[in-house]
């Protein structure tokens, strides 16, 4: 058989044991690492690993490392990296560790780094993204209980511009292999408790090769996401089966979060299924922390499932859901969807109230509440506790004008506030109308307690006429004629309901300006019928 000797160290090591070898720590087409024990430090070297590197490494002449992530982003290998010192400053025991590894029926090859600590080798069939990899190795150390570890490869990609990268993104983080000087290594692999040759090792670490499997992956540690989620919403076992793309991941997975609060999972049961789904669901999963600040959210609060948005909404089967364990319930169907106006009743009074009737609950509205969406939404809450999702006002006036087209109950009413309002067109009514007399004159009227005419430009430049007075001149009018029904404080908040607070302005007079003077425009005014009752000009 062909071989490849070194003369220095005498250590033969055959072409088909280093090509073995090689394979499995088969790493970055652009660099790779050396390790110098004269000076204790690392250097990235700007080509791949050779034969000859694996060779010399085998025979002791070196200590090589290997990128593992590909310039394709994908990996043939991954590692758990344990910090050499465990609790109370002891160095980890890698027996211990691989015999925990051996119980969770994990396909990891256990080794003893050089420092003293455990590499924890992950071997693959086939190149997978390492972007699935790093959340799956994560998985896999919470489940062994491992504290202090690295993630190899480190990063999930490897930047295609040379020039403004940092050193980091483009050669990516190199490991320390195995098997260093192989007939007296300190870094051998670890099988049933006992010490494996290079020879043992390349057997048990190519049948353990691994071919990446849903059913494969999540069956580890206690029942799989993948069963679990036949209690839960249709849509995210489809994004499940269907595999995301980026896009609506941080939703798809908050949607997970608050199915698993509502399966009644423990903390340590919740995280774990939380970052399977992360790495079986989505092409290119979450970052470690954006998983965190989901689960912390959704463990911690009692949220509504997010049926309406992106991407539930396209795969929603709500029939389906809502025979589900765990599925949408009452309150999640009136947070994600428009409310189904039932009935519609107008009061016309003043001002004019609408009772609108939905989900078998009343809200009672102004004409201003009707037609904001966020006004509406604000109160049906006071009013019914319950809260509603969030909606376009755009798509509200559609679903308004569709429940008015259903036959409209109108009822009658005079209530107070109406004949407040009678009384103020009659007072309006009676100020001097006789736009000859010059702006300035007109708008004095105000300072002696009198309404008036005043010309203001909209928008478009144009004067529009309207019926300018102040509360307290209306006041004193009512107390003068023995209308004023009720405390003189009260009639501050009638005028505010009466004519919104938009119609509040300050106005000039003379060289000053006056503030909180109602304005209403001359037609609306004139246009109101009070026939019965005499309204001679009176100022």
């Amino acid at each position: 058989m062909a071989t490849i000797q070194d003369t220095a160290s005498m250590v033969v090591h055959d072409l088909q044991t280093v090509e073995r070898y090689a394979a499995l720590f088969s790493g970055s087409e652009r660099s790779s690492g050396v390790y110098s024990v004269r000076n204790g430090k690392g250097n990235i070297v700007d080509r791949p690993a050779n034969a000859q590197d694996y060779r010399d490494h085998l025979s002791g002449l070196k200590h090589v490392g290997v990128v593992p992530i590909r310039l394709d982003g994908a990996c043939w290998f991954a590692a758990i990296d344990v910090d050499n010192h465990g609790p109370n400053g002891r160095d980890v025991d890698p027996i211990a560790i691989e015999r925990r590894v051996r119980d969770e029926h994990l396909p990891l090859i256990t080794c003893r780094s050089k420092s003293g600590g455990a590499h924890l080798y992950l071997f693959l069939k086939e190149p997978m993204a390492a972007a699935r990899v790093r959340p799956l190795m994560l998985r896999w150390a919470n489940i062994l209980k491992l504290a202090k570890v690295e993630i190899f490869p480190k990063q999930t990609a490897l930047s295609k511009d040379l020039a403004g990268a940092d050193n980091k993104s483009v050669h990516g983080n190199w490991i320390n292999l195995p098997y260093q000087d192989a007939t007296q290594t300190v870094r051998y692999a670890i099988r049933d408790g006992k010490q494996l040759t290079l020879a043992q090792f390349l057997d048990v670490a190519e049948a353990a090769r691994w071919v990446f499997s849903d059913d494969d992956m999540l069956s580890k540690g206690g029942i799989s996401i993948k069963t679990l989620m036949n209690d839960g919403p249709p849509c995210i076992q489809s994004i499940f089966e269907n595999k995301l793309e980026e896009g609506n991941r941080n939703n798809a997975l908050f949607q997970v979060g608050v199915f698993l609060k509502r399966a009644g999972l423990d903390a340590d049961e919740f995280n774990n299924k939380i970052q399977d789904y992360n790495a079986a669901a989505f092409l290119k999963p979450l970052s470690a922390v954006e998983v965190k600040k989901v689960a912390v959210s959704t463990f911690n609060k009692e949220y509504n499932y997010r049926c309406s948005e992106e991407p539930c909404a396209s795969a929603c089967q709500r029939d389906l859901c809502l025979k589900k364990k765990f599925g949408i319930s009452g309150g999640d169907v009136l947070a994600n969807e428009v409310p189904d106006v039932e009935k519609v009743i107008k009061i016309e009074g003043t001002p004019v109230r609408w009772h609108i009737f939905f989900s078998g609950k009343r809200v009672v509205l102004t004409t201003e509440d009707l037609f904001d969406y966020k006004r509406f939404k604000l109160r049906a809450f006071e009013q019914t506790h319950l809260v509603l999702r969030p909606l376009k006002n755009l798509e509200w006036e559609r679903h308004i004008q569709a429940a008015m087209n259903k036959p409209l109950e109108i009822r009658k009413v005079e209530t107070a506030n109406d004949v407040v309002f009678g009384d103020l067109i009659e007072y309006l009514k009676r100020a001097s109308t006789d736009a000859t007399r010059a702006e300035d004159e007109r708008r004095r009227d105000l300072t002696r307690g009198m309404p008036t005419l005043v010309g203001l430009k909209n928008a478009g430049n144009e004067i529009q006429w309207m019926y300018a007075f102040k509360t307290e001149g209306f006041i004193d009018w009512l107390v003068r004629r023995k209308k004023l029904n009720g405390p003189r404080h009260e009639m501050y908040s009638v005028m505010r309901e009466l004519l919104g607070e938009n119609s509040k302005r300050p106005l000039r007079v003379g060289d000053k300006v006056m503030k909180n003077v109602w304005t209403v425009p001359k037609d609306q005014v004139e246009n109101e019928p009070i026939s019965a009752r005499d309204v001679t000009t009176e100022y």
